[in-house]
C-alpha cells in the first residue's frame, strides 16, 4: 500500500509533488539486516527491461524514529537507466 503524497492525485486529482520514496507498512520489530537482504534480493530479479536497473551493491539501510511509537527503516538503492541517455541516479 502506498501513502503519502500519491494520495493527493485520489483526492485532489493532481499531484502536489512529486515523491521519490515508497511508505510501506510493516508490523513485527524490522530487522535491518533482514530488510537489507530482502531488498537486494528484489533488486537482482531480472525480467523485460523498463529502463531502470537497480543496483543492489549500493543499497543502504538504517533505523530511523528509534525514540518514537512507530519505528521504521530507511532504504536506499542506487538505479541506472538502461538506454542511449543513461544517467546514474
Amino acid at each position: 500500500m502506498l501513502k503519502g503524497a500519491s494520495l493527493f492525485l485520489v483526492w485532489k486529482g493532481q499531484n502536489y509533488r512529486v515523491t521519490r520514496d515508497a511508505d510501506l507498512p510493516g508490523f513485527g520489530n524490522p530487522d535491518v539486516e533482514q530488510l537489507a537482504d530482502l531488498f537486494r534480493e528484489i533488486c537482482r530479479v531480472e525480467f523485460q527491461s523498463d529502463g531502470v536497473i537497480y543496483l543492489p551493491e549500493s543499497l543502504s539501510a538504517e533505523e530511523i524514529r528509534e525514540d518514537q511509537v512507530y519505528d521504521g527503516v530507511r532504504i536506499t538503492c542506487r538505479y541506472a537507466q538502461s538506454g542511449p541517455d543513461s544517467t546514474p541516479g
